[in-house]
């Protein structure tokens, strides 16, 4: 996952356990809103957050700020 960071300056964060899910599908992520809204954190910068789904991995979401998501129950 490291190598889908946004760019370098973007810190990698190891995938954990905790999913979280989206809650404001906007700014170019409307895209995102079919898939199963089940996400985990792989990088962050600047209040933005690097995102892939749990179900399919290979959907990736590069950048959505941080406060659009929240932890999944």
């Amino acid at each position: 996952m490291e190598n889908k960071l946004y760019s370098p300056e973007w810190s990698y964060i190891p995938p954990g356990e905790t999913s979280y899910k989206i809650i404001l599908f906007d700014d170019g992520c409307q895209e995102y809103k079919q898939f199963t809204n089940n996400w985990r954190k792989f990088g962050k910068w600047r209040g933005k957050v690097a995102l892939y789904n749990i179900e399919d991995p290979s959907i990736i979401i590069q950048s959505i700020s941080d406060w659009k998501i929240q932890l999944s129950n």
